[in-house]
């Protein structure tokens, strides 16, 4: 994959929020030319990341407090 594609494929993925095609390219990387822009983007990736981490952990809390009040 050439880095403008793979920079151009990465800037879509943290747009529209796709963890599996993040992670996929966040194991293959190809951004020599371009590091500052990667840079932000992983920024922006591990941001949102951890704003889908902190959703899930609401959820959990919630299915816990939902399984306890059944019992």
């Amino acid at each position: 994959m050439s880095e403008k594609k793979w920079i151009d494929e990465f800037k879509l993925a943290v747009y529209t929020e796709d963890v599996e095609k993040i992670v996929k390219l966040i194991e293959k990387p190809d951004f020599k030319d371009c590091p500052n822009e990667t840079l932000a983007l992983t920024n922006e990736a591990i941001a949102f990341m951890k704003k889908k981490q902190d959703e899930v952990a609401k959820n959990l809390q919630k299915l816990k407090k939902a399984s306890a009040y059944m019992k």
